[in-house]
């Protein structure tokens, strides 16, 4: 099968559609803060089940920054940001056809062994129109986080959790 026949329905292809995201969030963080700030950018993935799992967690300043023509919606409207506070975002990815998966419902549990748990449902957003889940969580500095991902993709499928490690050393 080629490329070009699991595009979806706007003809994007989904492997550029995810080096397009990581590529504009890394440049996003190297712009705003220099080659300091870009230890605070993590973006890993996941397979879960049949998806593949997508985490990147960037400084919270960088998503309030946008407009609501940007990403759909008002960005987690009435949420109140510490000066530790992060914006975690989960892409899911049919891990069969390469598609986002739009209509999931996704939750993150964020651990330490300095820091109360947090557990946080992430909101679907699409910047750019494309689809992925966000929300804000706070972390601060000097520590290792165990985010865990609960995904619920809907249509009577069982949930799936991916794990991932996000060291955060910058104050």
């Amino acid at each position: 099968m080629r490329m070009a026949d699991r595009s979806d329905a706007q003809g994007h292809r989904p492997v550029a559609g995810r080096r397009c995201l990581r590529w504009l969030a890394a440049t996003a963080v190297l712009i705003a803060g220099g080659p300091a700030a870009a230890d605070f950018s993590d973006s890993v993935s996941r397979r879960a089940g049949d998806f593949i799992v997508d985490l990147s967690v960037v400084p919270a300043t960088f998503v309030l920054e946008h407009s609501p023509e940007q990403t759909g919606q008002g960005m987690h409207v009435g949420r109140s940001t510490s000066r530790y506070s992060h914006h975690v975002i989960v892409t899911v990815f049919d891990s069969r056809s390469g598609l986002r998966v739009p209509d999931a419902t996704v939750k993150v549990v964020v651990t330490s062994s300095h820091h109360p748990v947090e557990r946080v449902d992430l909101e679907p957003m699409a910047p750019g129109g494309a689809a992925s889940y966000g929300g804000f969580v706070d972390m601060p500095p000097r520590d290792t986080y165990r985010i865990s991902v609960e995904l619920r993709p809907g249509k009577g499928l069982a949930p799936v959790k991916a794990d991932f490690r996000h060291r955060h050393w910058q104050p």
